[in-house]
């Protein structure tokens, strides 16, 4: 695996590690837990948005954002947007902004985490083989 310099910028063209596609055809989610704090904001989402503008977002990763604030999917998108500011052109950007969507959940509820399991299943319809899921816990301790 190739790895950036530990002092390279986030938008930078720096090596980095590769993901790879282990399930061709299959379907990657990454669910940020806390997704409208300031982690996702500032590090996740431009971190995410440069492996996707290098190649090195494979095309079947979908990122799911899930917090109690009240926000759309739209509203998600311009927030992770105005963390990445002016690196990204209009056509990176919307390839990359239709990977991502947001439910507004308390992760303390069953019923809520329900539906986010409705959301994911809804992400990749018919394949549950080759569905992987990934959990980024971004929340304060309580």
């Amino acid at each position: 695996m190739m790895t950036a310099p530990a002092a390279a910028g986030v938008l930078s063209d720096a090596p980095g590690p590769i993901l790879t596609d282990d399930a061709p055809g299959g379907i990657t989610v990454l669910v940020i837990m806390g997704a409208s704090g300031n982690l996702t904001y500032t590090k996740l989402g431009p971190a995410l948005f440069s492996l996707y503008r290098k190649g090195r977002l494979p095309a079947g990763v979908r990122i799911v954002g899930v917090a109690r604030d009240e926000l759309g999917d739209d509203d998600f998108r311009a927030a992770l947007r105005g963390g990445i500011g002016a690196a990204a052109d209009d056509g990176e950007w919307a390839g990359f902004a239709r990977r991502l969507s947001y439910i507004t959940a308390d992760v303390t509820s069953a019923a809520a985490m329900s539906e986010l399991g409705r959301h994911i299943d809804a992400l990749a319809p018919g394949t549950p083989a080759s569905l992987n899921c990934l959990f980024y816990l971004a929340l304060a301790p309580e």
